[in-house]
């Protein structure tokens, strides 16, 4: 939990994927109705064709310093909280609906959720092997246990205070990562005189929370898509419950390593090339080997977002609905991929599927002409804390 958060103060929001770090001061106002954003800053990392997991954590350590050394250029005063929000492959969710009867009446209360969330998540860390296993001497540590829904007898309640019931249902959400990575992650923040207090979350956890809120006539039932690293992260909301949330090893970077290889040319080079393509300013022989080269990288693609799909529809009816948040042209690319497939034949009566491309500004709360183009991840996770805090 977050404790008390003085009104109006700063705080500093990391977003930590798997191809680059972003990050940005937030302030929000007293009565919770406005966010604002300042010196928000993003920055890649670089990445190779063949990684490890050596390599590849010191290049998001890389951009993790850039992104702090970014923020600190803008203002460097220190800030009472800072919240990093991790993406795949930093984390391992479960979501579990624990049950509790007894034959008489008991009274329900937080202490007793609390005692049951506490034993499942002691169990959960337990039972999963490291995250990591090629950083010796390291071991799990949880990072979230959120409760998202309570049933007593069968009936959805908002709160418990002391109330009885035979049976009690919590939809229970618990997340963890690694050790020595968040030690860290907290080292190199800490260095630069920032902040102190470091605090971590899940992405899928804070996407899944503040998308479920952001239509009151909707029944809470959609998949968040995100592509924007090295993996594409599928997360399931039914009714209101985050039910699943798997990876597959197809994101942004692998169009990017495909183009490389085309053109026989470093990774940065070709996401050059994509943004050129993507804005329509390629020459005619550039624009058909891209176009030739993405073709053979979408067939991929849909295969593995196909069975991703199926791997879904095996713990709940497929959705209708799909928000797609990426933070660079290249989310354009899966956008057009996805409407061009709308997956009908996986689709409860054929209906096929929307998809909807993650913009701040659709958002109530930062619905203003200067958030059109803002960081989506950033605009997310801030939205997320403006409710929690």
């Amino acid at each position: 939990m977050f404790g008390q958060t003085k009104n109006n103060d700063e705080i500093i929001i990391l977003d930590i994927g798997s191809a680059s770090v972003a990050g940005s001061r937030v302030v929000i106002s007293t009565d919770k109705k406005k966010i604002d954003f300042k010196d928000s800053v993003r920055h890649e990392a670089n990445f190779k064709n063949r990684i490890s997991f050596k390599v590849f954590f010191e290049e998001i350590e890389g951009a993790l310093k850039n992104t702090l050394i970014g923020l600190k250029k803008s203002n460097n005063r220190p800030v009472g909280k800072i919240v990093c929000f991790l993406s795949s492959p930093f984390y391992l969710s479960k979501t579990k609906t624990l049950v509790y009867t007894q034959k008489s009446p008991f009274v329900v209360n937080n202490k007793l959720i609390n005692k049951l969330m506490a034993k499942e998540a002691e169990e959960f860390l337990v039972s999963r092997k490291k995250i990591y296993p090629e950083i010796a001497d390291d071991e799990n540590c949880l990072i979230e246990s959120k409760i998202m829904a309570v049933r007593l007898n069968g009936y959805s309640v908002a709160s418990v205070d002391s109330q009885s019931a035979v049976k009690l249902e919590i939809d229970g959400y618990l997340s963890l990562s690694s050790k020595a990575v968040t030690h860290r992650l907290t080292e190199i923040i800490n260095q630069t005189g920032l902040g102190k207090n470091v605090i971590f979350h899940s992405f899928a956890f804070a996407g899944f929370s503040t998308l479920r809120d952001i239509d009151d006539d909707d029944d809470d039932t959609f998949v968040l898509l995100d592509i924007s690293g090295e993996l594409s992260d599928l997360i399931f909301s039914l009714k209101g419950v985050l039910l699943e949330n798997l990876s597959f090893p197809i994101g942004k970077n692998y169009i990017i390593r495909k183009t490389a290889e085309v053109f026989k040319t470093v990774p940065a080079e070709a996401r050059s090339l994509i943004k050129l393509y993507s804005n329509g300013q390629a020459n005619a022989q550039i624009e058909e080997k891209i176009s030739q080269a993405l073709g053979e990288i979408k067939k991929d693609w849909n295969k593995t977002f196909r069975q991703g799909l199926s791997a879904l529809m095996e713990v709940g009816i497929l959705p209708e609905l799909i928000y797609l948040v990426g933070e660079d042209n290249l989310t354009n690319i899966f956008e057009g991929w996805l409407k061009e497939d709308s997956f009908k034949d996986l689709t409860f009566g054929h209906r096929g599927i929307k998809t909807i491309l993650v913009k701040p500004n659709m958002f109530k709360a930062l619905d203003r002409p200067e958030m059109e183009k803002f960081d989506p991840f950033l605009a997310i996770e801030g939205l997320f804390l403006k409710r929690v805090l």
